[in-house]
């Protein structure tokens, strides 16, 4: 990006609303596993909840992760470096002589 406040703004808000609740949602998803697998019955009370819980927190949660980490990669890169534009010849006086082309 061009303006580098810009890109400090992208990436803040890449992490406020993708990252952290891709973070969450990994662990609600792995909190979901470890209480259905030791039968704790804290978040749900059949198996299909459970299940939803996990794979929609720990997938969601990956999901998150990636689009927060690939709006940062393209925010946080530099751009194509654009050279200065050339100065334009300027034509003879017309006070100077030509050269023979003889």
């Amino acid at each position: 990006m061009n303006n580098r406040s810009n890109s400090i703004f992208i990436v803040v808000i890449a992490v406020l609303l993708f990252l952290f609740p891709g973070i969450a949602g990994i662990c609600w998803g792995m909190a979901s596993l470890v209480d259905s697998i030791f039968g704790f019955g804290i978040f749900a009370s059949d198996l299909n909840t459970y299940l939803w819980y996990i794979f929609g927190g720990i997938c969601g949660g990956f999901l998150f992760l990636v689009i927060s980490v690939i709006m940062i990669i393209i925010a946080v890169r530099k751009g194509k470096q654009v050279s200065p534009p050339l100065a334009e010849p300027t034509p003879p006086s017309p006070d100077e002589t030509l050269p023979p082309t003889t």
